[in-house]
């Protein structure tokens, strides 16, 4: 009978340890997807916290918008009013 070597061990190892750091990295990567908006403007590109859970307006290119294209996402104008605000205060504060 064959002995089993200590390298089976560690090869069991990897290949749990593997889709386990995957699946870390995919549940992360989740977490950011729903929760921010990656949003390009025509002078910046800003990262938004979402005021919702999802997927919607996740990944926004902005430079030509016009004013009915924001009363489509509305969600997304608030995050930014609210973001706006918060950078007020924050400049203020100083």
């Amino acid at each position: 009978m064959a002995k089993k070597g200590s390298s089976g061990k560690s090869r069991s190892k990897l290949n749990l340890t593997v889709p386990v750091v995957v699946a870390v990295v995919a549940v992360i990567l989740i977490a950011i997807v729903m929760n921010f908006h990656f949003v390009l403007t025509k002078n910046d590109f800003k990262v938004i916290k979402k005021s919702q859970w999802g997927v919607k307006d996740t990944f926004v290119n902005t430079r030509s918008w016009g004013p009915l294209d924001w009363m489509d996402h509305g969600d997304l104008l608030k995050a930014m009013v609210n973001d706006t605000i918060d950078d007020l205060q924050k400049d203020i504060a100083k």
